[in-house]
């Protein structure tokens, strides 16, 4: 493929022999030749992924409080590895832990990625990747941590009172792992209920 010098030298950065590209350019091109609906369809795809990507920045940098639904475990992981992420309509497999497409997406972790409704389009080893990094970098809040047990019990009341019930059980778990984790948990069997 051969290009002219003078061609080059037109298109150079800052040429003073060519002027900008304006949006009556724009106008006047399309009432001549048409639209491209590849092209235009291309750009709509790169705006919707930039969006996506800032706002994945904004989900993957936002710090969580101390019991925050959002904080990702070794159990998330696990789930995500043997299950595979599962449609937000199918409350079936839900109940063995797996983690949901509209979770993965509020904390960053898009569609493109998991895959939707057919689990051989998403890249699982990616997004298991993405998880474990999110476990290992994911921030706590500046709040003071409790320092007493009333006041750790009286955070974790106030947390689940705030929650939604499909919440609870993310909060719930990752408590349920040591002994402390498990007395505070029967103490707010009222607000668990």
């Amino acid at each position: 493929y051969y290009v002219s010098d003078t061609i080059l030298d037109l298109d150079a950065d800052k040429s003073p022999a060519t002027r900008p590209y304006t949006s009556a350019d724009h106008e006047e091109q399309i009432k001549k030749w048409g639209t491209n609906h590849r092209l235009d369809a291309l750009t709509k795809r790169m705006h919707a992924f930039r969006d996506e990507i800032s706002d994945a920045k904004l989900h993957w940098r936002r710090k969580l409080g101390l019991y925050d639904e959002r904080r990702i475990t070794e159990r998330d992981i696990l789930a995500m590895a043997l299950l595979g992420p599962v449609s937000d309509g199918d409350k079936r497999e839900r109940g063995n832990g797996a983690l949901s497409c509209e979770f993965l997406e509020r904390i960053g972790i898009y569609r493109r990625i998991t895959g939707t409704e057919d689990k051989d389009k998403g890249d699982i080893p990616l997004t298991v990747r993405y998880l474990v990094h999110r476990m290992k970098t994911q921030r706590t809040q500046g709040q003071p941590l409790p320092k007493t047990k009333a006041q750790e019990l009286r955070h974790l009341k106030s947390v689940l009172r705030k929650s939604n019930p499909q919440s609870i059980p993310r909060v719930l778990y990752p408590l349920l792992n040591n002994g402390h984790g498990r007395a505070l948990v029967a103490e707010c069997s009222e607000e668990i209920i």
